[in-house]
């Protein structure tokens, strides 16, 4: 007996393809199919030799028959291929009739069993495909020299064949109808019942920007759809665990993409029964919905905006209702006033009245004239919002309507100590002066004692006019305002002017 080996044998491995019994053939990878090599028994069935097919392309060097104008070996084969090709698996044929050629040139009648299968690389890239087929010419044919039994035999095995062919060929197109939708639709795995990802569809990984390969073999919640955040990766578990457990999934999570953007997913995990109804594989399957998500989170914005605008019209059509209100039942008790004042000036007009009671009681009722005005003013803008009338602009004389405001506060500014000096000469043109000016010359009687108020009108052109109101004095620190308590009379300034010291200058301005 001869001496067994101790250590590792080294075969070669080009030696036995060459040597094997089997009819192999190596084509590469692309549409061209080159034949890389092929086994002694290949080349002995075909007549052919090595150095003479190695490098053609496939179907340079075994073109159909033709003498025989339906042959369709050729193209059965090439479709085969491209599936291969296409899907990474093997493919097996139906009986196929595909003609050599002899040495001689002329075409031999064959029949041959065909399967072809992908080799591929450690990256999953198919790399070489395998060609392997059978002569079964024999049975098929026997040369037609057999039999009447035989002839039966191979009728039948041909029509046998072409029925798998057939059916093969359904299948395939059920197959790839089914590898569409399952592509092209929801994102779809499968899982093992442990949680890793036996296959993953094109949806899942093209849209989302992941690969392939960093994805099978993994538990599913560890992917990159879910693990940027720990919360977002244990509800993901938890669904896998309870479609485990038999129970069906549903509901909606965040999830993300390869670059990282957050998207919402319609996500649902699904157990996959065997005949005896035990689970065997978990589906999980999702839909994107962060638009729809989005639309409807705008959609609730929109809605609570139209009710914040609704009861802000509310509020603003019961604040024009309160000013007309208000304004009818400030005219009433004002109506009276003024006739009484009116019959008081009729009354005096006659008897010997100090001229300073006769001012007093003119200025009351210039200043009630002027609150039944505001109060008029009032009530027409609540009626403007309300739509029921519109505001019409009237030419005005500031000066004459300087001169009369600022006369309505000569008594307490004299009473304050200070002097009102109106500058206010005729102007060449009207113009509608705001009622705020007012208010900006009350707020000038708070300065000191012994300082002067001037107030002017003078036009600076004529579409711009310009009033101005002005003290003699310097500004007032804050620490010397009078105290809260005052409220601004001016018996109150006085006494707190007293105890604050030597008068200062003051300055109050204004214009429009």
């Amino acid at each position: 007996m001869g001496k067994r080996p101790t250590g590792p044998v080294m075969l070669d491995y080009q030696k036995v393809f060459e040597s094997a019994p089997t009819l192999f053939l190596v084509l590469g990878a692309d549409e061209g199919f080159p034949i890389l090599d092929a086994s002694d028994a290949y080349l002995r069935a075909t007549y052919t030799e090595r150095d003479a097919i190695v490098g053609l392309p496939l179907f340079a060097a075994f073109p159909d028959n033709p003498e025989d104008p339906a042959a369709t070996g050729l193209k059965n084969l090439q479709s085969s291929l491209k599936r291969v090709l296409t899907h990474g698996r093997p493919d097996t044929m139906a009986v196929q009739r595909y003609d050599v050629r002899k040495p001689d040139g002329s075409f031999e009648e064959r029949y041959w069993s065909p399967m072809n299968a992908p080799v591929t690389g450690p990256d999953g890239r198919i790399l070489y495909i395998v060609h392997r087929v059978e002569d079964v010419t024999e049975i098929s044919g026997n040369n037609r020299t057999s039999a009447r039994e035989d002839e039966t035999m191979r009728l039948e095995v041909m029509l046998r064949a072409q029925e798998l062919q057939e059916a093969n060929r359904q299948l395939r197109e059920v197959t790839e109808q089914f590898q569409a939708i399952y592509d092209q639709g929801l994102f779809a795995a499968r899982l093992q019942l442990d949680g890793t990802v036996l296959d993953i569809n094109r949806s899942a990984v093209e849209v989302c920007g992941f690969d392939r390969a960093d994805i099978l073999g993994r538990p599913f919640w560890e992917c990159g759809w879910w693990n940027r955040s720990p919360e977002v990766q244990a509800w993901v578990r938890n669904a896998v665990e309870q479609a485990v457990a038999g129970e069906p999934f549903r509901g909606e999570s965040l999830y993300f993409w390869g670059d990282g953007s957050e998207h919402i997913v319609d996500f649902a995990c699904m157990p996959v029964r065997d005949a005896s109804g035990r689970v065997v594989v978990v589906v999980p399957t999702g839909m994107d919905v962060t638009e729809r998500v989005r639309a409807e989170q705008n959609q609730r914005e929109l809605e609570a905006e139209r009710r914040r605008a609704e009861a802000l019209a509310e509020i603003d059509r019961g604040k024009t209702l309160f000013f007309s209100n208000i304004s009818h039942e400030f005219r009433t008790p004002l109506t009276l006033m003024l006739g009484s004042l009116e019959e008081m000036k009729r009354d005096v007009a006659s008897a010997t009245v100090p001229p300073v009671y006769y001012d007093q009681m003119d200025l009351v009722h210039r200043n009630g004239l002027r609150l039944l005005k505001l109060v008029n003013t009032l009530l027409d803008f609540s009626r403007i919002e309300a739509e029921r009338v519109q505001a019409v602009y009237e030419a005005t004389d500031l000066a004459e309507l300087t001169t009369n405001l600022a006369s309505e506060f000569r008594s307490a500014i004299e009473k304050a100590g200070l002097a009102l000096i109106v500058n206010c000469p005729p102007l060449a043109d009207c113009a509608r002066m705001s009622t705020a000016k007012c208010g900006r010359k009350s707020s000038s009687i708070f300065c000191p004692t012994h300082s002067s108020l001037r107030s002017r009108a003078r036009s600076r052109f004529r579409s711009n006019m310009k009033v101005a109101n002005s003290s003699s004095s310097s500004p007032i620190p804050a620490r010397a305002f009078p105290p809260p308590n005052c409220h601004g009379c001016s018996s109150g300034f006085i006494a707190w002017k007293a105890r604050w010291g030597e008068p200062t200058k003051a300055r109050v301005s204004g214009s429009r």
